[in-house]
């Protein structure tokens, strides 16, 4: 099927290119970056090192470009503070440095970075091996036979990037049903196309709020939306596609095994209803949780094995 984007489309993608922030003393290797990212990021040079943090919460980047060998400040020490800033602690970091000592690789990781790349960086393959790294925190699942996806992102950025992917280009003829629990203004008031795609009725945003779930102790029952949400739609649910927005909020990671019982129960009807649906969520910090939410995904598309 072949799209024609409109210049407020252009507009619109172009302002969904990734925000980098690069931290590095050396102006050689800061034109480098520059040139090599440039086409595909929007780049922010930190010239004064001292001012890293701030220019990172200036600008929230995507990720954050890092070097970690630098005499006038110690890269590690601010990796640490990045990871245990409250606000910049969910961006991914991925370190530099011209040294491949294994203890360093280890350091990095366990304080918090995804990636690391050998300088000197090669203007050819850097984008590439910025993507490579974000791609590695990013998972996928995908039905084997069912038309369905588990995407769970690495931070809320990342999240919604995925869920505009979703709900901003719609083929002809499809409608999106999308169930968030942000208010529609927060993903369509900036956003001609998605605004075009609503009064054509074409997307629906529905808001989840608490009075419509009954709670259990170990999840979230969504049968008196889903109801509400099929009777909407009526006999067009099974040519809708749905959208749900974070069903981790749905799950109690405490208590596993309810919940999972819940989630084959609450994944069968689902399929049964939607031509296709497209689960997005965040990567939780703890690696037990993040575990149990690939084991939920997995379950809600279908693929129990």
């Amino acid at each position: 099927m072949e799209f024609i984007l409109s210049s407020t489309e252009l507009n619109e993608q172009v302002a969904l290119k990734k925000k980098v922030v690069v931290i590095d003393d050396e102006a050689v290797t800061r034109k480098l970056v520059e040139k090599a990212l440039s086409e595909r990021f929007e780049v922010y040079i930190v010239d004064n090192i001292f001012e890293s943090i701030r220019v990172c919460e200036l600008h929230m980047p995507d990720v954050i470009l890092l070097d970690l060998l630098m005499p006038s400040v110690d890269g590690f020490e601010i990796l640490n503070l990045l990871k245990h800033h409250a606000i910049l602690c969910d961006i991914p970091v991925i370190c530099m440095s011209s040294t491949e000592a294994r203890e360093d690789r280890i350091r990095i990781r366990e304080l918090g970075a995804i990636g690391f790349i050998k300088k000197p960086v090669s203007i050819k393959t850097l984008a590439s091996d910025i993507d490579q790294s974000l791609d590695s925190v990013t998972n996928i699942i995908t039905s084997k036979k069912n038309n369905i996806e588990f995407i769970i992102g690495f931070n809320v950025q990342e999240k919604d990037k995925f869920i505009l992917k979703k709900i901003q280009r719609i083929p002809e003829g499809e409608t999106v049903v999308f169930l968030s629990w942000s208010k529609g203004e927060y993903f369509y008031e900036s956003n001609e196309s998605l605004k075009k795609y609503i009064d054509d009725e074409r997307l629906i945003f529905l808001e989840i709020k608490p009075t419509l779930i009954t709670k259990f102790p170990y999840l979230q029952d969504l049968t008196p939306l889903l109801e509400d949400v099929l009777s909407f739609l009526g006999e067009k649910s099974r040519e809708t596609h749905l959208v749900f927005d974070e069903p981790s909020v749905l799950l109690n990671f405490q208590n596993t095994e309810k919940t999972t019982s819940q989630a084959l129960k609450f994944a069968q009807s689902l399929i049964s209803n939607f031509k296709k649906i497209s689960y997005i969520d965040i990567r939780p910090k703890k690696e037990d949780e993040q575990s149990f939410l690939n084991k939920i995904g997995k379950i809600l598309v279908g693929n129990r094995g």
